[in-house]
């Protein structure tokens, strides 16, 4: 939905994308990303006062790729990018990491430490948007989102242990919240010396932990929010 305007799949995934959105509704998950080969996920996008329609492609890349700096330089294609989605998984952060092994197993929490993507995004940032040139950031918007982030309900960090007394859920808060509290402040300076334009959201998948109610719907919060601000600024 797009307030005020209209908007549908398009491309030739556009049945297996549909069968994703009627699974999610089962209760099935999505397969996981994998493989080498790009598929994009069109999304045409009808906005009022615009005479012409927005075409959105979405490219979902296997995570694995961004674990070693070599593999990030091979994508060429992200010369030609005009936004970039950073998911974060907040098992992967150092005051919690070791917190993932109280995850039930269908969640699958990230085994990457998330300084070292930073790192590597950023260096990959730099040679492919920037050209290695130093003193400049790039125009391309970068979302941050913290993914996952209803599965954080069990910690024993002491800020999450008193947002939890308060009442208060983790997805209410942004991940700059989230990163001072835990205090993981500037964790993303690396990445904001390079994107001039830097945003933070907070999302859930599935919307529940994937062990529980089986077979009820999925419902995912968020996942479209850093899509709407990267793509269409001005809604």
């Amino acid at each position: 939905k797009v307030k005020g305007g209209h908007a549908e799949l398009v491309g030739k995934h556009t049945d297996a994308v549909r069968k994703i959105f009627d699974d999610l509704q089962k209760g099935i998950r999505p397969p996981k990303t994998a493989g080498t080969l790009f598929h994009a996920i069109g999304i045409r996008v009808e906005l009022p006062g615009h005479r012409r329609a927005k075409l959105i492609q979405l490219y979902d890349v296997d995570g694995m790729r961004f674990l070693r700096i070599e593999d990030i330089l091979k994508m060429q294609a992200i010369e030609k990018i005009s936004g970039i989605v950073f998911l974060v998984d907040p098992f992967s952060l150092p005051e919690l990491c070791w917190e993932a092994e109280t995850v039930q197993n269908d969640d699958s929490p990230s085994e990457s430490p998330v300084l070292n993507l930073i790192d590597n995004l950023g260096q990959g940032a730099r040679h492919l948007l920037l050209k290695g040139k130093l003193g400049r950031k790039t125009q391309v918007p970068l979302a941050v989102v913290m993914g996952k982030i209803d599965a954080v309900t069990k910690s024993q960090h002491p800020w999450v242990e008193q947002v939890h007394a308060d009442g208060k859920k983790l997805s209410d808060a942004s991940p700059e919240e989230i990163f001072k509290g835990l205090g993981l402040t500037g964790i993303l300076n690396p990445l904001e010396q390079i994107f001039d334009k830097v945003g933070h959201f907070t999302c859930s998948g599935l919307g529940r932990s994937a062990t529980s109610h089986r077979g009820a719907p999925f419902r995912f919060v968020g996942v479209l929010d850093p899509v709407r601000w990267i793509s269409i600024p001005d809604l």
